[in-house]
């Protein structure tokens, strides 16, 4: 996350975390997530169902997290982080 706080700002780097994904979602979200946020970079790793990714440049957090409908989503201001309970029924 460090190389994308650098390019980019910490300001305008979002951590995602979906929670409740299986591993054969992987490369499915990364690619869904990276479409709606608009971006080329990213960071990301998945282990136990838990899947965490670091884009950007994002200039508004919660417009993003709006457009992420992949189950129940909250949004965490001061850490500029996404975190997402999946919904099997909503993942690409």
């Amino acid at each position: 996350m460090q190389g994308l706080v650098s390019k980019y700002g910490a300001d305008r780097v979002v951590q995602i975390k979906i929670e409740g994904a299986p591993m054969s979602k992987f490369g499915a979200l990364v690619r869904h997530v990276r479409s709606v946020a608009g971006t080329q970079e990213h960071q990301g790793s998945m282990s136990g169902g838990r899947m965490w990714m670091a884009t950007g440049p994002i200039d508004d957090l919660h417009a993003l997290a709006a457009k992420l409908d992949l189950g129940q989503v909250s949004v965490d201001d001061a850490a500029k982080t996404i975190t997402i309970t999946a919904d099997p029924g909503k993942l690409p």
